[in-house]
């Protein structure tokens, strides 16, 4: 049902967001609305559950994707306006979600201090980078219980195609060997720009795939209102 809304409603979505008209000027009128979820995700208020890196790993990951600390750090001195979603969850899997998703808005003061730093992520080298960030979200999740180990840890660059006015995105993968059984865990990073406004969206997947699908839809949306 959620794959048949989210095509139902992509067209009509990419058709509107190949450009944006610059006139938001609150960060929040752009976010996700409960509306504009299918059916069967649940609105839930919004949390921090993006992996934590230590100070010195935050530094490392800056330095290496030539980024301003704003663009993964939330609580950053220099961060320009920015508004949070609601965070959204989908079924049940053990004591959590199968299905999360978090997603902001930050408006830039230029277009040029988010389309420049968003350009040098690109390819196998910038999804390097993100390495550090994505074994740390696996270990907060699975991959942080006791007797549970990691496998088949990969992280790959992924094709946003015309959403928006620039997109970069990033997806990890890996196994985690449990108790019950092999359990394949996704991790995915998107940043899409719209003028001066910055989408970012990161969602988890428990022993089901995250839908690729509807979180292009879902970036199209907010890029769509800026």
């Amino acid at each position: 049902m959620r794959a048949g809304a989210a095509l139902a409603l992509i067209g009509a979505l990419l058709a509107g967001c190949s450009g944006s008209s610059g006139a938001v000027t609150n960060a929040r009128d752009a976010v996700l609305r409960v509306d504009d979820v299918p059916t069967g995700y649940k609105p839930t208020p919004h949390r921090d559950f993006a992996p934590q890196l230590s100070q010195s790993e935050a530094a490392a990951l800056l330095q290496c994707a030539g980024l301003p600390r704003w663009f993964v750090d939330p609580d950053a001195d220099d961060h320009p306006s920015r508004a949070d979603s609601p965070d959204f969850t989908y079924g049940r899997f053990a004591s959590g979600p199968a299905q999360r998703l978090a997603s902001s808005v930050t408006l830039a003061r230029s277009s040029d201090d988010v389309r420049v730093p968003l350009a040098r992520l690109d390819g196998d080298t910038a999804a390097r980078c993100f390495e550090p960030m994505f074994r740390a979200g696996f270990a907060n999740g699975l991959g942080g219980r006791p007797g549970v180990t990691t496998s088949d840890f990969t992280v790959r660059p992924l094709s946003l195609g015309g959403i928006g006015d620039q997109s970069a995105a990033f997806q990890g993968i890996a196994t985690m060997h449990t108790r019950g059984g092999p359990v394949q865990q996704d991790l995915d990073l998107y940043f899409v720009r719209a003028g001066r406004g910055l989408v970012t969206m990161y969602t988890a997947g428990f022993d089901s795939p995250t839908d690729q699908r509807l979180a292009e839809v879902l970036l199209s949306t907010m890029a769509s209102r800026l």
